[in-house]
């Protein structure tokens, strides 16, 4: 069990990809008028980047 978990977490996720998606999301948070300093834009991004990771992971 622990290595299934551990394998949805690290290997399958392919966190390599945020560096593309994490980009658009703060600059689409920055075009719809928010700031780098708000918490919005920053649980945006966090939530693009669970949503990215679990795309990829049921993906594979």
């Amino acid at each position: 069990m622990k290595g299934r978990i551990k394998t949805h977490l690290f290997t399958l996720p392919r966190w390599f990809a945020l560096a593309f998606f994490g980009p658009s999301a703060l600059i689409g948070s920055l075009l719809a008028g928010g700031t780098l300093a708000e918490l919005n834009t920053w649980l945006g991004f966090i939530a693009v980047a669970f949503l990215m990771a679990a795309g990829h992971s049921q993906n594979t």
